[in-house]
């Protein structure tokens, strides 16, 4: 979730570079202990759950022009942040907040809940953003994956949707896939993500073994070569259950395909729908489709309406 609102940050800094220095900061609500647990007017002045020198700031200022909250935790400081600085901060939020919504200055759900008001911005999936400096740095240390002759497929794995884990039944049909496809001459770049159960992540290892693949599962493999796989791949086979992830292979134009979900909720239909209908993405059906697409970014429309918001507040020329 963090992903989310920093992306939203930092493709709004880019956007601004030539303008202005922009400075981007991340907060977490590392002490919320039970208040959690509590309704949002029960949860009181939250404030005090944030790093000392972050809770002074949102106590007396300077307020920053643009806050951006993510998760249900969020939610309290996000409020709280609009009547603290008088209005002077822009305050979006991603998702469903699942609270009023003139409570915020924009927010930002997937298109798939459902949710409209003239301070909505319904998009596509998540905001996904990868900075072209940061993009620049993957190529450099993926030169040698692209270097090699040969179709690349990234493979992305989640664990499951919210409390609908995937059965390990079904894992093991799915590393059979793989297998197939890399015998069959794909060279896959496998990489699991932190809801990655770890018995599915040992189910890959005789992956590793294979000419050309490489897995990885976590930190003990070494530094993360996410970036570096999407910069490299031609297409991406995801576990339908993330939806980041999805959109991270949008974001480069990667044709995406999915394994078919067994018990998906069902507002993840429309998810679907909506990529499958713009030619995003298709059902794997045992092959794999490695014609490019174009590059599908939502988060441009996001950075337009936030760009767009500050400067009616004067916070931007």
């Amino acid at each position: 979730m963090e992903r989310q609102g920093l992306s939203i940050a930092l493709a709004v800094r880019d956007r601004l570079a030539s303008v202005r220095a922009v400075d981007v900061k991340v907060s977490r609500l590392a002490q919320m202990g039970w208040r959690g647990a509590l309704p949002l007017w029960a949860q009181g002045d939250l404030r005090s759950c944030l790093a000392p020198d972050e809770a002074a700031m949102l106590r007396a200022g300077p307020f920053p022009d643009l806050w951006i909250g993510t998760g249900r935790a969020s939610l309290g400081l996000s409020i709280g942040l609009r009547r603290w600085s008088g209005g002077k901060t822009l305050v979006v939020q991603t998702q469903d907040p699942r609270a009023p919504r003139n409570l915020f200055d924009l927010i930002v759900p997937p298109l798939h809940d459902g949710l409209a008001g003239e301070n909505v911005l319904p998009i596509i999936g998540a905001p996904v953003y990868f900075a072209p400096d940061a993009i620049a740095q993957a190529k450099a240390a993926a030169a040698a994956i692209m270097a090699r002759p040969g179709q690349k497929l990234l493979v992305a794995i989640g664990g499951g949707y919210r409390r609908r884990a995937f059965a390990p039944a079904l894992f093991d049909a799915w590393v059979d896939d793989l297998q197939r496809l890399a015998t069959a001459g794909a060279q896959l770049l496998i990489t699991t993500s932190r809801r990655t159960p770890p018995f599915i992540a040992a189910k890959l290892e005789a992956l590793r073994a294979m000419p050309g693949n490489m897995v990885w599962r976590g930190p003990p493999d070494g530094p993360n070569p996410y970036l570096a796989f999407l910069v490299s791949a031609d297409a991406a086979l995801v576990t339908p259950d993330s939806v980041n992830m999805s959109m991270d292979a949008a974001f480069f134009g990667l044709p995406i395909h999915w394994w078919t979900p067994p018990n998906a909720p069902a507002k993840f239909a429309a998810f679907y729908a909506d990529l499958i209908a713009r030619d995003q993405a298709l059902w794997f059906g045992g092959e794999i489709d490695f014609r490019r697409r174009p590059a599908f970014q939502e988060i441009e429309r996001v950075v337009d309406r936030v760009l767009a918001e500050l400067r009616r507040r004067g916070a931007i020329a």
